[in-house]
């Protein structure tokens, strides 16, 4: 169902309003007009298609299908992310310190391809003047990261420097240097040199900051 419906949108658009449609069925094909759109998508005109679907034009998506929101926000990010986030953040006014709401967004900034993570960075350092700004977007972001295979760059580092609290930094860094295999000879995902400079720029006390070294000094490197 996604599949035609995404070489076929608007056809699909038209199935869902005919309400035929529920469950997994109904899902892959909201699924698939939502990205068979394209690039050239008028965002926020889909938007109110698919609240013309649902049949309530007044709601917002948060409230009704959060997965429909969120897939809107995906695609839309892959052309605009800053006007994407706008609408997925202030629309519903999603809070910046709730856990459930930013690992939400965070999903979102982890779709974009890895090498325009730096987007996503630079876009989280704007919204660091929020009033509900606490850290917490930052924690979120940094644990989608740390579940990837990517390189571990400036972009990282950069992260890490905006958290305030210690405590948050050592386990903002943990992540991504503690072990991440069991049972067999403890492995680290990326180089060692890369690792100690994370731990070096993440400012942690003279203790910690021995103790991440040594963990990475004493795992074998994949």
């Amino acid at each position: 169902m996604r599949k035609a419906a995404e070489l076929q949108p608007r056809k699909a658009l038209a199935i869902l309003k005919e309400g035929n449609y529920s469950g997994m069925a109904r899902s892959s094909t909201f699924r698939g007009y939502i990205r068979g759109m394209g690039p050239e998508a008028d965002w926020p005109q889909v938007i109110e298609d698919v609240k013309g679907v649902i049949g309530r034009a007044d709601i917002k998506l948060k409230d009704s299908d959060s997965w429909v929101a969120q897939t809107v926000a995906i695609e839309w990010a892959k052309q605009d992310l800053e006007n994407s986030l706008e609408w997925y953040i202030r629309d519903p006014e999603r809070d910046l310190s709730n856990p459930k709401d930013t690992t939400q967004i965070s999903s979102v900034l982890g779709s974009l391809p890895l090498d325009e993570k730096y987007l996503a960075v630079n876009w989280i350092d704007s919204q660091r003047d929020q009033p509900d700004w606490n850290d917490q977007l930052v924690m979120s972001y940094g644990r989608v990261l740390a579940s990837r295979t990517m390189p571990l760059d400036g972009d990282v580092e950069r992260l890490a420097g905006f958290i305030s609290s210690e405590d948050d930094r050592f386990e903002f860094v943990s992540k991504f240097i503690h072990p991440w295999k069991t049972g067999v000879e403890p492995s680290i995902r990326y180089p060692r040199e890369a690792l100690n400079k994370l731990v070096v720029g993440a400012n942690l006390s003279v203790e910690r900051t021995a103790g991440l070294q040594k963990v990475i000094a004493s795992s074998k490197s994949e």
